[in-house]
């Protein structure tokens, strides 16, 4: 800390040795780089948040994209097996239809084959 404060106390001192040497044009000069100096680091800084501003844009919007992908498929699985199931259902219900479709021929062709023979006949 010492050292810091010695390094710009000596620096001070320079500037004012210097300002005490200078013509004011001279120090209208200095001044004008100091502040193009400072003009420019400004803009680097910029450009590295306005960069990475871009970076995390960029990494936003793939975390994003993966995210609906993965989302997606989810939704995808969840509505298949619901169809599955339903499907499943159907195929049971249409089997128990056709059992008793078929129970109800069975036990009724006699009797119509009997009205039909006596309708026939009469």
């Amino acid at each position: 800390m010492v050292q810091k404060e010695t390094k710009e106390f000596e620096e001070l001192k320079l500037h004012q040795k210097t300002i005490k040497d200078s013509s004011p044009l001279q120090l209208i000069k200095e001044k004008e780089l100091e502040i193009n100096s400072m003009i420019l680091e400004a803009r680097k800084k910029a450009e590295k948040i306005i960069a990475d501003s871009r970076q995390k844009t960029i990494k936003i919007k793939e975390d994003a994209q993966k995210e609906g992908i993965k989302k997606g498929k989810e939704i995808y699985k969840s509505e298949m097996e619901k169809a599955k199931l339903e499907a499943e259902e159907i195929r049971k219900t249409s089997k128990e239809q056709i059992k008793k479709v078929q129970k109800q021929y069975k036990k009724n062709i006699d009797k119509a084959v009997e009205k039909l023979y006596n309708f026939i006949l009469s």
